[in-house]
């Protein structure tokens, strides 16, 4: 059993580090503008948050019904 320490976690670090920047990109005037120009929605929504989402309630259901014990006649 792996125990996780979220503060020391390189890949979780680095995730946090990425999300920062990305924050920091799309709060400057310049980035604005450029999706301005580009004419990009404001309803715009990043599909890789739906598709997270739909991947960790697939991993959910598995861990659910894996413990399953079904016996067939």
């Amino acid at each position: 059993m792996a125990i996780y320490n979220n503060e020391t976690d390189p890949n979780i670090l680095m995730w946090e580090k990425l999300e920062k920047e990305r924050e920091e990109t799309i709060s400057t005037l310049e980035f604005q503008n450029w999706m301005k120009e580009l004419n990009v929605s404001q309803s715009y929504e990043d599909p890789t948050l739906k598709l997270n989402a739909g991947d960790l309630m697939r991993q959910y259901d598995m861990k659910k019904y894996s413990n399953l014990n079904f016996k067939s006649n």
